[in-house]
């Protein structure tokens, strides 16, 4: 995972999110499905708190397919690759909520 975006990386404005809501109005849902994942790639990252204080945030860039549309307040799930190297299985979905 990158500290900065790579020296190819183009930063863009972000969009309106009224842009994205489909022709009745409604949020973009269900993009990819556990059984049909979408891969995305950290652009890069910045720990928003200390190290000493309860939690993690962080602000993440990500290069997301083409397509993917979402709204601030909601969710996206990630499932990191490799495997747990306790159980020897996949990694479980984390669930990260995306802010503007």
């Amino acid at each position: 995972i990158a500290e900065i975006p790579p020296a190819d990386a183009i930063v863009e404005d972000t969009e309106h999110f009224l842009e994205h809501l489909d022709v009745d109005g409604n949020l973009p849902l269900n993009f990819a499905k556990p059984q049909a994942p979408a891969t995305a790639t950290v652009l890069g990252r910045a720990k928003l708190i200390t190290d000493d204080a309860p939690g993690d945030i962080e602000h993440v860039v990500l290069r997301l397919p083409e397509g993917f549309h979402y709204v601030e307040g909601q969710s996206l799930s990630v499932i990191p690759p490799g495997t747990d190297p306790k159980t020897g299985r996949n990694h479980k979905p984390r669930l990260y909520s995306i802010a503007s």
